[in-house]
């Protein structure tokens, strides 16, 4: 009475080809389940190094750009295509701002942009305008000086249609605000 289990599955007897079978697919299975366990947790240590590379970056980033090591953090963000463009348009937008307000408040074009180029912080943006301070002391005025040095020789039509593209887009999105 003590083994009804054993005694009721006595009788059942599996063919030794089935049992091997049975065994060669468990032991497939688990190194499976382990192999795909172990990926698993490589992928996690990856990405979790990963995400800490990247705070530690930013982290470094951000102090070398609010302490007096900015041209430093900039010379290193200019190695990098897509933040090379972004910090020349930062700083031509910079120079921009800056020119226009001197020269509403009645500064002289010459002084507007030489006081201007101080305000940009971008190496390429300083040549270009140094350019034009150049084209400029040669007796052009500082629309042709810039349309030479900036647009350096492009189609004035394809030029114009662009600017006019763009203020229509801005126009555009400002409606939306």
């Amino acid at each position: 009475m003590d083994n009804k289990i054993q005694d009721a599955f006595s009788y059942v007897k599996a063919d030794p080809a089935l049992k091997e079978a049975t065994k060669d697919f468990l032991a497939t299975k688990r190194k499976g389940q382990s192999f795909f366990r172990a990926r698993a947790v490589y992928r996690t240590f990856a990405a979790v190094c990963a995400m800490l590379l990247l705070a530690v970056g930013l982290a470094a980033g951000f102090a070398l750009w609010s302490s007096k090591k900015r041209s430093l953090m900039e010379r290193i963000l200019g190695k990098v295509p897509v933040c090379a463009a972004i910090l020349e348009s930062l700083g031509m937008f910079r120079f921009t701002a800056a020119l226009s307000t001197f020269l509403a408040s009645g500064e002289m074009q010459d002084i507007a942009v030489a006081e201007s180029v101080k305000m940009t912080s971008c190496r390429k943006v300083e040549e270009k305008v140094n350019r034009c301070v150049g084209r400029m002391s040669q007796g052009h005025g500082i629309a042709q000086a810039a349309y030479e040095v900036l647009y350096e020789g492009r189609d004035v039509h394809t030029v114009i249609t662009n600017l006019m593209q763009r203020a229509k887009r801005s126009e555009r999105d400002e409606s939306y605000l």
